[in-house]
Order: structure tokens, then C-alpha cells, then sequence
């Protein structure tokens, strides 16, 4: 063979170079799209998964705080009833006063008073019911009520007319919690008047049912009323013993005027 015959060597050379490296390519691709890419694709729904079952776990903790509040959240309150007059039509002036205490009395949140044309004073409570199995993989909300002090009227003032106690769009310091309130607890309270009137709310929220309950009694000045609504939704008031003695401050409600005290009968 002559030194011209050998020329070619080169070219072959680099066709076959480029066959194997084609089929190296074409190797690795399929390696990439029929191993590599499964186990990519695996990975980001594993990742996925993880990450919702995170999310969930903390919605769960979220609500499961939020229940805990409702189920030890009994709401009570003292009506003072600061002064009472005849005004010059005739007609008897009511001036009350309404505080929110806990379980010891202690006063929760306090409200300006408020003065009503009649003797007869009702307070109007709301109560929303939580279907039992709203909490998915928690505990259920076990048929506990979220509790307002809706409004204060008399017999001589219209419901529509009376006083708003609790803000709307507002959680009433008694479910005050030390942690940021949860998005379904901002949604909700801003929400809530609407609910009794919208099923797609009511479902979107589980609640079996909402229900206003107003309690009232005639009084008289120096009167002191309690009121409580339990975590069933049931309202109730009574009227305590005067215990405004002469000598005594009347610039507010005594101190033995708790829940605790004795009922007139």
C-alpha cells in the first residue's frame, strides 16, 4: 500500500468516533429519560407530599388549639344597674352597666354605659355549632359552641335598635390567644354574621347550626344580673342579691357580685 492509499485512514477514523459517540449520546439520554428522570419525578412527589403533610399537620394544630379554647370557654357577665329614673314623659331611663368576667369574676373586658328607655333589660347571645367530624385527622370539635355577646336591648328599645357588645370582625378577648390567630380563625370571625344566612359559608366552616338567644328581667337600680352562656349554647341570667349597702361605692359593681353569688329566688 502507497504512502496516497493511507490518506483516508483519518476520516474513517472520525466517522467511527462520531458513530460510537452518538450511540453514547443516544445512551445516556435514555439512561436519563427511562432511569433518572422516574427517580427525579419520585423525588418531587415524595417532596410534595411531605410538604402538604405539613401544611396539613399544621392546620390540624392550628384548629386543635382553636377547639381547646372553645371547649374550656364558658362566657360570663355582670349587669350593674348603675341608675334608674323617671324621665318627663314618664317613661323609666335604665342606665347599666355590662362587664365580661371569667370564672372568678375577674372582669374580662368592660363596656361604657349604657342608658334604655324601660325596666326590662335582655341580653341577646349568639351561638354557631361545629359539626363533630370537621377536623380531619384530629380531634372533633365534640358539639362545642363559638359564644357571642350579641346586643343589649330593653323592652322599650327594638333588638335592631340596642347596643353591639362584641365587635364585629373581632374575636372577643375570651378567645384571645397568646399565638396569632390561625387563617381559618381571621376568616372566620370576619365571616361569622354572614354564616347563619349562606350555606356555602356554613359548609365551607362545619357548622351544623347558628342560633340567637335573648335573656332578660325587669330591674331596678343597684340591680346586679348575671349572665352566662355555656359552651352547649344554652343562656341563662339571674339576678343576684343587692349588695349595694349604704356606704358603699355605687361608682361600681361590688366585689362580691361573681358568678358565684346566690340567685334572688
Amino acid at each position: 500500500m502507497s504512502a496516497g492509499e493511507s490518506r483516508p485512514l483519518p476520516v474513517r477514523l472520525f466517522l467511527w468516533t462520531a458513530v460510537l459517540a452518538g450511540f453514547g449520546s443516544a445512551g445516556v439520554y435514555l439512561a436519563d429519560r427511562l432511569v433518572l428522570e422516574p427517580r427525579r419525578e419520585q423525588q418531587r412527589l415524595i417532596e410534595a407530599k411531605e410538604k402538604q403533610i405539613k401544611e396539613l399537620d399544621e392546620k390540624r394544630k392550628q384548629l386543635e388549639s382553636f377547639v381547646q379554647r372553645l371547649e374550656h370557654t364558658e362566657r360570663r357577665a355582670t349587669l350593674y344597674v348603675t341608675d334608674q329614673q323617671t324621665a318627663s314623659d314618664g317613661q323609666t331611663m335604665t342606665t347599666v352597666r355590662f362587664t365580661e368576667v371569667d370564672a372568678d369574676g375577674n372582669p374580662i373586658q368592660e363596656f361604657p354605659d349604657f342608658t334604655l328607655e324601660g325596666d326590662e333589660i335582655y341580653v341577646d347571645a349568639f351561638a354557631l355549632k361545629f359539626d363533630d367530624a370537621f377536623i380531619q385527622n384530629g380531634d372533633a370539635l365534640k358539639g362545642k359552641s363559638l359564644l357571642l355577646f350579641r346586643r343589649i336591648f330593653s323592652n322599650r328599645l327594638q333588638p335592631d335598635s340596642g347596643y353591639s357588645l362584641d365587635k364585629k370582625g373581632q374575636a372577643p378577648l375570651a378567645y384571645a390567644s397568646k399565638e396569632a390567630p390561625s387563617e381559618f380563625e381571621r376568616m372566620l370571625w370576619t365571616k361569622f354574621w354572614e354564616i347563619p344566612d349562606d350555606p356555602k359559608l356554613r359548609e365551607r366552616y362545619g357548622v351544623r347550626s347558628a342560633q340567637s338567644t335573648a335573656v332578660g328581667l325587669k330591674v331596678r337600680k343597684n340591680n346586679v344580673l348575671i349572665v352566662e352562656v355555656r359552651s352547649t349554647g344554652e343562656v341563662s341570667i339571674r339576678k343576684a342579691t343587692d349588695l349595694i349597702k349604704e356606704g358603699k361605692s355605687k361608682d361600681a359593681p361590688p366585689a362580691e357580685a361573681k358568678t358565684g353569688v346566690k340567685s334572688e329566688k
